[in-house]
């Protein structure tokens, strides 16, 4: 039995569409089988909404929230006003919980099903892309003339969200430090590409290297940081970042991705033992590492 019919959730269906799309929807049914076995381990949905329960325990919410964002922040001037003032987030937990109200016994196929849809109005705004969630990484970390579709590799960090992300490390994060932090599924979970995946971080970290000491807008980044399960395996010690502190909640696809192996295959038994225990297997870390000693292992 699949996993994802471990509980009959679609047991007599079968996932149609390219690589890209399975693969997602296989991540989407998993998590949403995985509150299920919280629910049905007698978790108490008195002090926590099932909404909530999806927020704190999946992706699924933030995505809801990003693409309802994306649609409405898309709709003519005065959607645009009018989404300014609305909580997305909320609106997403609200939703799955009414979902779960009026279908006690299909909400699982009802939830499945609006989140796919709110996926494809969302892509329409995407440039052009109907799968919101895979892009075109940046050109300077991809050989050039080849097309690779991932998550985006690098996000600049100010120093709020660097101080905020640090919290608990002892670091002391000056006024002015920048960061950059590394998405690391990009490397990881990518159903397109044949090559290593280690040899494409590290082939990769050249690049980001090199943008760092030559770009004058990076002059302060002081950290470079990541979360993810993949900092949680000895690729940490390889890259030297370093770990302060492992990750509660499982809200992003940082800890999901260790249910793609590294051909962009779902790993089915993993799935398995998740849904059975109730328990991850990895879970994710915050680590880092020092712009000085980034760029003395990867600006070659």
């Amino acid at each position: 039995m699949s996993p994802l019919d471990h509980f009959g959730f679609f047991a007599e269906k079968k996932l149609v569409g390219d690589k890209e799309n399975i693969l997602l929807e296989n991540v989407l049914k998993l998590q949403i089988d995985y509150v299920d076995s919280l629910i049905k381990r007698e978790m108490p949905l008195k002090e926590i909404s099932i909404g909530e329960l999806f927020a704190k325990n999946t992706y699924i919410v933030n995505d809801l929230s990003r693409c309802r964002s994306m649609i409405e922040f898309n709709q003519g001037r005065e959607s645009y006003k009018l989404a300014q003032e609305k909580d997305f987030r909320s609106i997403a937990i609200n939703k799955i919980n009414d979902l779960y109200a009026q279908n006690p016994n299909s909400w699982k196929e009802e939830l499945y099903n609006f989140y796919t849809e709110e996926r494809k109005k969302a892509g329409k705004y995407n440039s052009g892309r109907g799968n919101l969630f895979f892009r075109h990484l940046p050109q300077s970390i991809v050989e050039e003339g080849k097309e690779m579709r991932g998550f985006g590799i690098v996000n600049a960090v100010k120093e709020k969200k660097l101080q905020s992300f640090f919290e608990g490390s002892g670091l002391d994060i000056k006024d002015g430090d920048e960061g950059i932090s590394i998405h690391f599924e990009a490397f990881w979970k990518n159903p397109f590409r044949n090559e290593n995946p280690f040899a494409s971080i590290d082939k990769a970290f050249q690049d980001i290297a090199k943008m760092i000491q030559k770009e004058k807008d990076y002059k302060n980044i002081k950290y470079i940081i990541g979360c993810s399960w993949l900092l949680s395996t000895p690729l940490c010690r390889n890259l030297g970042f370093k770990i302060f502190k492992e990750k509660s909640s499982s809200d992003s696809d940082d800890v999901w991705g260790q249910f793609t192996d590294k051909n962009g295959n779902f790993r089915e038994n993993e799935a398995r033992k998740l849904i059975e225990t109730g328990k991850f297997q990895i879970h994710s870390s915050y680590g880092y590492i020092t712009r000085e000693d980034f760029l003395n292992k990867f600006n070659k």
